[in-house]
């Protein structure tokens, strides 16, 4: 006998969507930022993906496509197509935002930082231009860029004041006594960009919590913001690491293979993989793991280094230690929340 095959709501919509939104829109392209702006990222992928099989030298359609993988956490990929339409009309803030966020997230600091600085001259007056400069100064610890973009972030955040309220976050993450929770119910008060803004407060909340050696507060954090900025793929990386430091390593793994998880290309993926290989005894997976991220200049792999000495109880420990704390110290967390078990 035929039986009728269950549709689950959310994806029926956006297929909907994806389907009548060419001719709502007057074009595809209108309908790929509309399912971007959404936040419907594999769906706008494929909408660019057919303008650009039609018309490759499309830039607006490269762009659009570049800032869908980002949102995929497919950071490679996403400058990869980047590259193909850099020093053209096309290119904008908007671009080079994604190039730096992504190069960030690869371990490229100076690139980060180069194309983070290049979106204030293309757009000074764009609040999300200096909130990403801002970001990258507060993990260079350059405070003269920080009150920077924090001038800017004031001057030019249209959106309720949101980007300035997640701005002060970030600063406070820092601050192991900062009590971050008035701002995070500033975030998510109902308003213009609410939706947007509850995103980055899950974000930052989930963050706060894994600094501070608590994951089971992290856990609910990040199974709660999902939908949250900057991409639902990182924040499902999030939720991999706060049950991999709850011992729940069989779940962990389980999601990490999940598709949208398994995809991402970035350095706390690497660092996150290589942590979950440690915890079921394989050093040499993880270091093997590490081993392709030699380059980066970042603390979650520094981090890493630390964990895996510590596991084989190294000499080295207590010198990896040190060397985290003197490059990251001052973004106010330690190598040692990475222990599996709730910490004090």
């Amino acid at each position: 006998m035929w039986r009728r095959t269950p549709i689950r709501p959310a994806l029926f919509v956006c297929g909907l969507l994806a389907l009548v939104a060419p001719a709502l829109a007057g074009d595809e392209l209108a309908a790929g930022r509309h399912l971007l702006a959404g936040r419907h990222y594999r769906l706008a992928a494929g909408v660019f993906d057919r303008l650009l099989e039609r018309d490759p030298g499309s830039g607006a359609a490269r762009i659009g496509l570049a800032r869908s993988l980002e949102g995929l956490g497919e950071c490679e990929r996403t400058l990869r197509q980047l590259d193909m339409v850099r020093g053209r009309p096309a290119w904008t803030a908007v671009a080079a935002i994604a190039e730096a966020r992504c190069s960030w997230h690869l371990g490229d600091l100076a690139g980060a930082w180069a194309a983070a600085e290049e979106s204030i001259l293309l757009r000074d007056d764009f609040a999300q231009s200096w909130f990403e400069y801002g970001r990258l100064a507060l993990v260079l610890g350059d405070a003269e860029a920080v009150d920077r973009a924090e001038a800017g972030i004031e001057e030019h955040s249209r959106v309720s004041g949101g980007f300035s309220v997640v701005f002060e976050a970030e600063r406070l993450l820092a601050d192991p006594n900062a009590d971050l929770e008035p701002l995070f119910l500033e975030l998510r008060a109902p308003g213009e960009g609410d939706e947007l803004f509850g995103g980055f407060a899950a974000w930052l909340e989930t963050r706060l919590h894994l600094q501070r050696g608590q994951p089971f507060a992290a856990l609910a954090a990040a199974q709660g913001g999902l939908r949250g900025i900057p991409s639902p793929a990182e924040m499902r990386l999030l939720e991999v690491e706060a049950l991999r430091r709850l011992g729940r390593v069989a779940e962990a793994e389980e999601l990490m293979a999940d598709r949208r998880v398994k995809g991402q290309q970035g350095v706390l993926h690497t660092a996150v993989k290589a942590r979950l290989a440690v915890d079921r005894g394989d050093v040499g997976e993880a270091r093997r793991l590490l081993a392709e991220r030699a380059a980066a200049d970042h603390p979650e792999i520094s981090a890493t280094e630390w964990y895996i000495a510590h596991t084989e109880h190294s000499a080295h420990t207590a010198q990896l230690e040190q060397r985290f704390q003197a490059q990251w110290g001052h973004l106010g967390w330690s190598p040692r929340t990475l222990l599996v078990g709730e910490r004090p």
